[in-house]
């Protein structure tokens, strides 16, 4: 993997992504981008990185991750790297300072994956550490600090239910889902935990969803392997897509996971599926998954184990249109770019019509749209060029923090999170440690005062919360919620 050093030359006027991104930006969104970077904004706004939580950042971030056998070392090259990939390509552009008191906006380095155990205790405790330790932090109470949370919930746990509330005073990085997610997940563990307070988990108004990194683009030296040595074909993390004649399928889709309603449904009414052009399956080898996303013109999108996923980046990367059968579904970047030029949308209900609403679609249109989204989704790890998602993220920063302040929903009143204990570590066999429980309560002024307490008995992701008596409302606390579409009101909807 190449590491440059940063471009200490002029910031260029007019990032080349936001002319390759023409045409499926949002006017207003377009508009912005360009009077950002040619009026001086750009120029003077800069990032620092703190460093507090993870302060050998540099050392790691390259590396494989995983230290104990488990799924996750293979995919942090690639599915979860945006926690290195971001704090890697802002120390090689010229809007990074060493100087916290230059800095427009921060970016807090924790990359977490390289963890055994408790991802979501070690981001409650990287806070307290924040809290505690860091000059910037406690200068403005962290108003401007941005979190980057790849694991699967970002502040909540797997399920989505909201445990670590003190993040909705910051700003956090993950791929969003509008509020609702709860309602279409056929979830495992909502019997066995209960349902949780009914708290969004991402504020589009504060936080920015980001692109997902995927496994295609860019290539690292600890991602996995494509396709088989030897196979003949387009080799792993080719550019080169298909043409449109050369697409024989109309639809494709590879995926299962018990919790997705969507997922069951359009297994059950397509898995077995008559026509040629139909392929939908639970899973197929990895390099027929890579050829049917080049031999299919729309792939269809459902919601998963969780919002974070490389499904639509790499669908755009082999240029396969996607078609969003959840109406929660919040695509990368909605406030740059215009996904009804870019993407269908159809409720997962109908989706035994799915082969007939692909047919009237307008696949050119599409089609080029796609070839034009795709840039956005890009991480260029070598150096500044002013391509990629890096230079619409900026904007989107510089956007949130010339906004007024987050206002919380909830108010964290007591944690017994440590502020150095280790919650990780491996037993002698290699297996991760089962952490301690670790409890936090908090108090939702907008629901009648409710105050909740929540544990996570095993650390990584599983989480309980139950409600405690009913206290007086709070008028500190708004009664609704800013920034987050209502369930199944997608603004980007093509009301399909």
């Amino acid at each position: 993997m190449e590491v440059t050093g940063r471009d200490t030359g002029n910031i260029p006027r007019q990032p080349v992504v936001i002319d390759e991104i023409a045409g499926v930006a949002l006017p207003s969104a377009l508009s912005s981008l360009r009077n950002f970077y040619s009026s001086g904004a750009a120029s003077n706004f800069r990032v620092y990185l703190d460093e507090t939580c993870h302060p050998n950042w540099r050392t790691d971030w390259a590396g494989p991750q995983g230290r104990v056998p488990r799924n996750d070392q293979l995919w942090w090259p690639s599915k979860y790297a945006a926690q290195g990939f971001i704090p890697h390509m802002l120390e090689n552009s010229p809007f990074v300072t060493s100087d916290w008191r230059e800095a427009n906006a921060s970016v807090v380095v924790l990359l977490v994956l390289h963890l055994s155990g408790a991802v979501a205790i070690r981001q409650q405790q990287c806070l307290k550490q924040l809290q505690q330790r860091s000059p910037s932090f406690r200068h403005d109470g962290g108003r401007r600090h941005f979190f980057i949370f790849t694991n699967d919930r970002g502040p909540c746990c797997i399920d989505g239910r909201y445990k670590d509330v003190d993040f909705m005073r910051h700003h956090i990085m993950t791929h969003g889902e509008q509020t609702g997610w709860r309602g279409e997940t056929l979830h495992q563990y909502t019997a066995q935990l209960g349902v949780g307070p009914q708290l969004p988990c991402h504020d589009e108004a504060k936080d920015i969803t980001i692109p997902t990194p995927n496994v295609h683009f860019p290539r690292v030296a600890f991602a996995p392997s494509l396709l088989p040595a030897g196979r003949q074909g387009h080799r792993p993390g080719s550019n080169r897509s298909k043409g449109a004649g050369e697409r024989s399928l109309l639809l494709f889709f590879a995926g299962s996971h018990p919790a997705s309603a969507c997922r069951k449904a359009l297994l059950a009414g397509l898995s077995h599926s008559p026509s040629p052009r139909v392929l939908v399956r639970e899973s197929l080898p990895a390099d027929q998954y890579l050829e049917a996303m080049q031999t299919a013109r729309y792939c269809p999108v459902c919601g998963g184990y969780a919002p974070w996923t490389p499904r639509v980046s790499e669908l755009l990367h082999y240029e396969c249109v996607p078609i969003f059968l959840s109406e929660y579904t919040l695509p990368p970047l909605p406030r740059v770019l215009d996904w009804r030029v870019i993407s269908a949308q159809l409720h997962y209900s109908r989706v035994r019509e799915l082969e007939r609403f692909a047919d009237g679609l307008d696949y050119p249109t599409l089609l080029a749209g796609v070839k034009k989204a795709r840039r956005a989704m890009q991480y260029h790890l070598s150096g500044y060029s002013g391509r990629g998602m890096l230079p619409l993220l900026l904007h989107q920063m510089h956007e949130r923090v010339s906004g007024p302040p987050p206002r919380p929903l909830a108010l964290a009143l007591h944690d017994d999170v440590d502020l150095d204990h280790n919650y990780s570590g491996s037993t002698p066999s290699g297996q991760p440690k089962r952490t301690g429980v670790v409890h936090s309560t908090y108090a939702i002024g907008g629901l009648n005062g409710t105050r909740w307490t929540c544990s996570t008995p095993k650390g990584p992701r599983l989480c309980s919360c139950k409600p405690q008596a009913t206290q007086g409302t709070d008028d500190r606390f708004p009664r609704t919620t800013t920034g987050v579409s209502k369930p199944g009101h997608s603004r980007w909807s093509h009301g399909s």
